[in-house]
């Protein structure tokens, strides 16, 4: 009963987190006003949000930590590409976020031998932090694309 409590906070934490990141999906740039460069920049940060965006949306309990793995492998990816794109325009931004990514890498990494009920609950702290360091990348991310 302990764990179905627990798992059911996990995904109510979810949720939560999920519909706060929802709201800074989507931005747009003038192909007349911006540069090539930043052209690539504002691709690759609307590939990160999205990505970011469906980690956050893994519902652990239903999808499984297989899910949670590959998403959070693709968020990574996406977040390596931004910084390669935008070299190092936003080094303490990428500094901050990648705290947050090992921090949670750790947990994915043990998701297998965890259980799930412990990965959620596990997953959703490391998760605000994350929220907070992308939230900052993104928000300086598009100030470059004009967003």
């Amino acid at each position: 009963m302990k764990k179905r409590n627990l798992a059911i906070a996990g995904l109510m934490g979810l949720a939560v987190l999920a519909s706060a990141c929802s709201s800074s999906s989507s931005s747009s740039t003038s192909a007349s006003s911006a540069s090539p460069s930043a052209d690539a920049i504002c691709a690759q940060v609307q590939a990160a949000k999205d990505s970011f965006n469906a980690l956050v949306a893994t519902d652990i309990p239903a999808e499984g930590t297989d899910t949670l793995a590959t998403r959070f492998e693709t968020f990574t990816t996406d977040l390596a590409s931004l910084k390669t794109t935008s070299s190092s325009e936003f080094s303490t931004e990428f500094d901050a976020v990648q705290t947050s990514v090992d921090q949670l890498q750790t947990v994915v990494d043990n998701a297998g031998s965890a259980g799930v009920p412990t990965t959620a609950a596990q997953f959703l702290v490391g998760l605000g932090s994350l929220k907070t360091s992308a939230d900052a990348l993104f928000t300086a991310v598009d100030q470059t694309c004009g967003a």
